[in-house]
């Protein structure tokens, strides 16, 4: 495994990766997760020097796909990532890509044929949840809007516990429009809300 060794912070310019990146994932589950996962495209993994060994496994996955591995002192490390639960490592993320509706048409890794649109969904916590019951489920896919709604983010995928790595999000300008697509392929539409004096 290629593991860059860095001991001061100075080498490793935090200000310049939290520009060039869109966040930051921390801890053992999370990271092996987005590893596996076709829909992020990871610039490097940073994990604590003295957890090296036991993060073995994880960082084999990484240098596999040719992901750079750098490697800080304790000081340095928490003074990049200070929540307590990051577990020695982390991987800093480029960019998370939203499925097509013809790939969630076409996605065969998911037992049940089933489609599940949000429509304003702000809180991270509650998306991250959503995204977990969905995998778990074997959900076909999930449509977003591109407005009023929480994106994919760190705290979704640290909340979805894998979820958002193996379940494909499409992100739509109508949702109304993406509905009607639906239907016009076979699928049934139900709808729920959240109080019985809304309107659908």
């Amino acid at each position: 495994i290629k593991v860059r060794f860095y001991i001061s912070i100075s080498y490793f310019n935090k200000n310049k990766i939290i520009n060039d990146m869109s966040f930051v994932v921390c801890g053992n589950h999370s990271v092996s997760n987005i590893l596996e996962s076709v829909f992020f495209r990871i610039k490097k993994i940073v994990v604590l020097d003295e957890k090296i060994k036991e993060k073995e496994t994880i960082l084999k996955k990484a240098n596999n796909k040719g992901i750079e591995i750098t490697s800080l002192s304790k000081e340095s490390f928490y003074k990049y990532n200070s929540e307590k639960n990051n577990q020695g490592i982390v991987a800093v993320v480029n960019k998370y890509t939203y499925s097509t509706l013809e790939d969630i048409f076409l996605n065969k890794n998911n037992q049940v044929n089933i489609v599940v649109f949000l429509d304003s969904i702000q809180d991270p916590n509650n998306f991250g949840a959503i995204l977990r019951t969905c995998s778990a489920l074997g959900i076909k896919g999930v449509v977003i809007s591109n407005r009023d709604q929480c994106q994919v983010n760190k705290t979704v995928i640290e909340t979805s516990l894998g979820g958002a790595a193996y379940i494909p999000v499409h992100q739509s300008t109508d949702i109304l429009d993406c509905l009607n697509r639906f239907r016009t392929n076979g699928y049934l539409i139900v709808s729920t809300v959240s109080n019985d004096s809304s309107s659908v």
